[in-house]
């Protein structure tokens, strides 16, 4: 950390000395508070010097997300082609079932018509 003033330390010991404190006292209460306030405070010195050393790592932090990324996209493109074919593979077999049972039901429906029909014309002759 480096030597700036955080506080008014002549200020600050002489409002305690006005209060009443000793000299002697308010002089150790003024270093003790000035001690823990430089070691736990960090000045924009501090911060711009920590953004300097952090800048190379974080552009390299950024590098690394980006290609996480570019691999994350080509994952999902390889599935979203996959499910594609598969969509496409069950429409065309959900197709030709359609196909299929409407074929199916035309063929009982002519058959089941010609039943009919048959059933009639023998009513037809047995009772006439």
């Amino acid at each position: 950390m480096t030597a700036q003033p955080l506080f008014d330390t002549a200020r600050f010991r002489d409002r305690l000395t006005a209060s009443g404190m000793p000299e002697v006292q308010a002089r150790a209460v003024t270093e003790g508070f000035d001690e823990a306030l430089r070691g736990a405070t960090a000045t924009k010195t501090d911060v711009e010097n920590l953004g300097a050393t952090l800048g190379g790592r974080i552009d390299a932090l950024d590098a690394k997300i980006d290609a996480v990324e570019v691999r994350l996209e080509a994952k999902i493109d390889s599935v979203e082609e996959r499910l594609g074919a598969r969509i496409s593979l069950l429409d065309e077999a959900i197709g030709r079932r359609l196909a299929e049972s409407q074929a199916n039901q035309l063929k009982w429906f002519v058959a089941s018509l010609f039943g009919a029909l048959g059933l009639l014309f023998a009513a037809l002759k047995l009772f006439p």
